[in-house]
């Protein structure tokens, strides 16, 4: 009671924190949770193959633009090895149609080198696996002083791959 002789109100705190507790129950059995699917429910999990497929479709692969320079004194060495890759792709990787060819300054290269003129190595390992080599022979080459090329990856093709 208070000095007036009347009976203090105060407010229900612990009705209303127990409300709100149940109101956070109610919504988490009845909502589902963000990335579940209401029709999954009662169905087969399905395997591991079907679901890799499913997320590939979903993905959209990153497109590598690559230029071939032959350093070696084979012919058409460069034209060859972009037919090869001309079109292969796994989830992550897509290489594009259109790869440069052409003949590198100088003839003398004794292995194969792939060369990233992009801060993530990912695309230039795949092309490198791509053409049987080991992560060891990807190096990385940023131009300092020019813009970005429209070149990501750089294959200097040798003499063994």
């Amino acid at each position: 009671m208070n000095a007036t002789g009347k009976k203090k109100s105060v407010f229900p705190w612990s009705w209303l924190v127990s409300g709100f507790a149940l109101l956070v129950i109610i919504l988490t059995l009845v909502c589902p949770a963000p990335g579940e699917d209401d029709e999954s429910e009662g169905k087969e999990e399905t395997n591991e193959s079907e679901k890799t497929i499913e997320t590939e479709d979903a993905m959209s692969p990153d497109t590598i633009r690559i230029r071939i320079l032959n350093g070696t004194s084979e012919d058409n060495l460069a034209a060859n090895t972009a037919d090869d890759l001309r079109g292969r792709r796994d989830s992550l990787f897509l290489i594009g149609p259109e790869i440069e060819t052409d003949n590198a300054a100088f003839k003398t290269y004794s292995e194969t080198i792939v060369v990233s003129h992009i801060l993530d190595l990912s695309a230039a390992k795949y092309i490198a696996h791509c053409l049987g080599l080991t992560d060891s022979s990807v190096v990385w080459e940023i131009p300092v002083d020019s813009p970005p090329d429209s070149i990501d990856v750089t294959i200097y093709l040798g003499e063994k791959n």
